[in-house]
């Protein structure tokens, strides 16, 4: 709507632009409705400094006797005792409405009512037309009787259909309605009280833009609007702007505030002469509204009106208590099924299994009809689901797209556009973060639900034109208007969203206890780890001596009586020899394995080529002469403490020899790289190689793959390699084939020089 039609610009003191209604200064418009005159009044000097051109009409005093009169010479002293009294206490609720029957002197033909109220350093004061019928007993027993009806009704689907016929015989109002507003303030008519010619309105949508956001703002304050006759000529506020500061008069509390010509059109295009409208306020927001529409001027009283807030406040306490009984029922309901997935999950403590392989689901949870989970880097879904790969993408966008560890939507395509691919089993999305790194999700689905939604005219505001200038109008038809909503799941409420925070706290909770559990169990292996590791290291020690007395004795034997036995005889030392010397290795090995858990590291900074061509030597030159053996240099420095290097680089070497010794060219081949955060030292050989199946298993303590008639040994040099790179915090594997030789990899972490 443009500023200069409709003649906008005699509404107010202010330029605005009409194009947008949310912006219309409606609590500074310039004129008051012609049903009531107001006075303002500086609250210092009791001067009148502001006062409508209708004063003649309804006070009997033209407006420029009135202004600049000094408001104890126009009022009796028993009222502007009242009026002094409000303004000292800050408050005229206690004493609106004021009783007038005399203004200047003289009577008036009718009884008004005074309201009176502070805005700023000005008292607005309105005076309106009073009905003695209010004060009647039949009126207050018909008062009586609608609230009790109200307060009587059995659910609150039969409170607003109450609340619309009660008001409707209590005001006399042609159509009364029950408005409810959705999270973006459209509205729905929920209850309806009509005459009988009228077309209904009830379960009609109306867009938010209907009731623009500061007519809300002022809903919020004073609960009731009241436009008596939308096609009257309005008053003027002489003057438009205070006399010395030059701003006009803000009539944010008025009464009988003038109406935006904005909303004339739009009553006039419904054919409404006459509205009323009341604030439903809950938690300190916009509920809803009591609407009234009258096809002919009325002006109900304002005690009438104060009656009609009232039944309001009656509804929102209905309102609030039916809700908190909902919240409370379906609280205890998620409870039961939370209570029910924590004992699932206490049982093995195992999340996967507590929440998505028992009685008792993810899916029981919050009426969802798919959950997935992705847990330990794997996803797991139940119910109807996106397909892996979307799921995935989803989060991907979550981990990138949200700050909160709860998101929830039930228009997933609206923030996600790749969710219209998926919108049949997930439109709408309520996802829970577990945790951070690595990313953890539970994420439940509902899908599309296409509704057809009934509103009351086109709720888009027609654009029309005049010459080359735009103007936004009002609608003109309130024919019903149907709309296909599609891409919508059903929304998620406030339990689903508190029912997964809590269950997030209970997978904590287990979380929390398994890891008590298994750190208990850890010390506890750790401690019979080491008490083992001294026995072993005791035990073989110890097993050294009466293995030296049966070497001795032996030895004895075979000197001083080998030709007194026979060949069976002699064939019993050689074993008892053989089998010390193999004993005498196990011990070694067990000692040498001991002794790594027992000491301390000292960590060197060492030349690995250095460390190899040492260790190598040492190897009889027999051996050494039968195998091609290259050493890669030059090599980056390891970090290690150097005996243990030593024992790990001797028994690599030892296994090399010894697997690739039935080949006709033995080759082994050592070396290291880096990469800036470790060294890599690896072993490879042309041996017999192995399967990779069993890649893993050979790092264990006695494991073996071959048998001690093809290749010596005990079972433990591997684990003295794994048990070193464990303790220097590295990585040790191997890769072969079988056949194809082997090749032992060693990775030693470079840091500063510390006593570990």
């Amino acid at each position: 709507m443009n500023n200069a039609s409709n003649g906008a610009n005699r509404f107010y003191t202010v330029n605005y632009d009409l194009n947008n209604c949310d912006q219309e200064p409606i609590h500074i418009i310039r004129v008051v409705q012609s049903y009531a005159c107001l006075l303002g009044v500086d609250v210092q000097s009791f001067s009148i400094i502001h006062v409508s051109d209708n004063s003649q009409q309804i006070l009997g005093l033209p407006h420029e006797e009135v202004l600049s009169q000094n408001l104890a010479d126009l009022l009796h002293p028993e009222i502007m005792e009242q009026i002094r009294s409000g303004l000292q206490e800050n408050d005229f609720l206690s004493i609106n409405p004021i009783i007038i029957k005399s203004f200047g002197g003289h009577i008036l033909d009718t009884t008004y009512h005074l309201i009176a109220h502070l805005q700023d350093q000005t008292m607005i004061l309105e005076f309106e037309q009073r009905d003695p019928l209010v004060s009647s007993s039949r009126f207050l027993q018909r008062s009586d009787r609608a609230v009790q009806k109200i307060q009587s009704a059995r659910d609150v689907n039969n409170l607003f259909h109450e609340t619309a016929s009660e008001i409707k015989v209590l005001t006399g109002y042609d159509r009364v309605m029950i408005y409810q507003f959705d999270e973006e303030y459209n509205g729905i008519v929920i209850a309806e009280a009509k005459e009988d010619h009228l077309s209904p309105y009830y379960q009609l949508r109306y867009p938010a833009s209907d009731i623009p956001r500061q007519a809300r703002a002022l809903f919020l304050r004073n609960q009731v609007r009241i436009i008596v006759d939308a096609q009257s000529e309005p008053a003027q506020i002489i003057p438009a702007v205070h006399p010395e500061t030059g701003t006009p008069l803000d009539q944010t509390d008025s009464v009988a505030r003038g109406v935006s010509p904005i909303h004339i059109e739009y009553l006039n295009n419904m054919g409404v002469r006459a509205s009323m409208s009341v604030a439903i306020v809950k938690e300190n927001k916009l509920w809803g509204l009591i609407a009234c529409h009258h096809y002919q001027p009325k002006l109900v009283d304002y005690r009438v009106r104060n009656m009609i807030k009232f039944l309001s406040r009656i509804i929102s306490g209905h309102l609030a208590l039916q809700e908190a009984h909902d919240f409370r029922e379906q609280g205890l309901q998620t409870n039961i099924v939370r209570s029910h997935l924590l004992e699932q999950m206490s049982r093995n403590w195992s999340v996967l299994e507590g929440l998505m392989q028992n009685k008792f689901t993810l899916l029981d949870l919050n009426q969802a009809s798919g959950a997935a989970l992705l847990l330990d880097g794997r996803l797991h879904t139940i119910g109807e689901c996106p397909s892996e790969e979307k799921i995935m993408e989803l989060i991907d966008w979550l981990e990138n797209n949200t700050d909160s560890s709860v998101f929830e939507t039930n228009e997933l395509s609206a923030h996600w556009p790749a969710g219209l691919e998926i919108k049949d089993v997930a439109s709408g999305l309520l996802s829970l973060q577990i945790a951070h790194t690595p990313p953890e999700y539970i994420l439940w689905f509902r899908p599309e639900i296409i509704q057809t939604v009934n509103w009351g005219g086109n709720p888009e505001k027609a654009v029309t034109f005049s010459g080359e200038q735009m103007r936004l109008s009002p609608r003109k038809s309130f024919d019903i208007w149907k709309e296909q909503v599609q891409n919508t799941a059903k929304p998620w409420d406030r339990n689903d969203i508190n029912s997964a925070i809590a269950l997030r706290n209970d997978i904590k909770e287990i979380i929390i206890e398994k890891y008590q559990e298994i750190r208990k169990l850890n010390q506890n292996l750790l401690e019979a780890y080491k008490d083992l590791e001294s026995f072993s290291y005791s035990v073989s020690h110890d097993l050294r001596m009466p293995l030296r007395t049966i070497e001795g004795f032996s030895q004895i034997l075979e000197e001083d009586y080998k030709d007194k036995l026979d060949d069976y005889g002699q064939q019993v030392i050689q074993t008892i020899s053989s089998s010390i010397g193999k004993m005498n290795g196990f011990i070694n090995d067990l000692l040498a394995l001991s002794k790594i858990s027992l000491n301390d590291l000292i960590i060197n900074k060492l030349n690995p080529a250095s460390q190899i061509e040492q260790v190598w030597n040492s190897f009889p030159e027999a051996e050494r002469q039968r195998v091609q053996f290259q050493l890669k240099d030059p090599m980056p420095p390891v970090y290690a403490e150097v005996t243990s290097l030593r024992q790990l680089l001797s028994n690599l070497l030892s296994n090399a020899i010894k697997y690739s010794r039935h080949q006709e060219i033995p080759m082994i081949e050592v070396g290291a790289d880096s990469d800036g955060k470790s060294t890599v030292i690896y072993v490879r050989d042309n041996g017999i190689g192995m399967d990779p199946k069993h890649h893993q298993r050979i790092f264990d303590v006695f494991s073996r793959l071959v048998s001690d008639k093809d290749y010596e040994g005990t079972g433990v040099g591997l684990a003295i390699v794994k048990k070193v790179v464990d303790k220097h915090r590295g990585e040790v594997w191997v890769e072969s084939e079988k056949g194809g030789g082997s090749t032992f990899y060693c990775r030693f972490p470079i840091h500063e020089l510390e006593v570990l």
